[in-house]
């Protein structure tokens, strides 16, 4: 009788664990990566970061600056000087252009660093 019962369990059972990998593979394969959904619902030249605002006077000398206490000023990407950004990947993430966009590596070492340090407000 159990093995009758066993058989029968099975039998039902396949099928629907069957539909269930066909939809999840059907669902796995729709998933697209963060940065390239981020990169179709926000255009990156829609993105205003807050600025330090300038007032001038008739001559335009500046007379005084308005800021958050951040003094940022907006830089296109071409008017970056190329040592600037080489400057930028050597002292944050040494193996930017081998990695897709996570570095494990970096993860790791920061982790280690991290919990070896005592200091509990950091």
């Amino acid at each position: 009788m159990r093995t009758y019962l066993g058989y029968i369990t099975i039998f039902f059972l396949f099928p629907v664990l069957s539909i269930l990998i066909f939809l999840s593979y059907k669902e796995w394969s729709k998933t697209q990566s963060p940065n390239h959904v981020l990169d179709e619902r926000i255009p990156i030249e829609t993105i205003e970061l807050a600025r330090t605002s300038y007032m001038t006077a008739a001559n335009g000398k500046v007379i005084s600056e308005i800021s958050n206490g951040e003094k940022r000023t907006y830089l296109k990407l071409e008017d970056i000087p190329l040592f600037l950004e080489d400057l930028f990947i050597v002292t944050e993430d040494q193996n930017f252009y081998e990695h897709a966009g996570v570095d494990i590596t970096g993860i790791s070492r920061a982790l280690l660093v991290n919990s070896q340090n005592n200091d509990l407000e950091a």
